[in-house]
């Protein structure tokens, strides 16, 4: 399935800032620098497997959620 960089980019940036976070945070954690590639490749490896759903899939869940339970 080809995935949209809208929908993948923003949290592929979430994830390294996140990671960055922490590691400045506790710098003696991890070696970031040898961390970094397997942590960006199992973030890969998971959109390949298991891709996000579709924005049409995802408003459909949303109508459905607010039929179901108004706000």
């Amino acid at each position: 399935a080809r995935l949209l960089a809208r929908t993948w980019v923003p949290v592929l940036h979430a994830l390294m800032v996140g990671i960055m976070h922490e590691w400045v945070l506790d710098p003696e954690a991890y070696d970031l620098r040898s961390a970094a590639p397997a942590l960006i490749d199992m973030f890969l490896a998971g959109l390949k497997a298991n891709p996000p759903r579709t924005t049409a899939r995802i408003a459909a869940t949303v109508m459905v959620t607010d039929a179901i339970a108004p706000a």
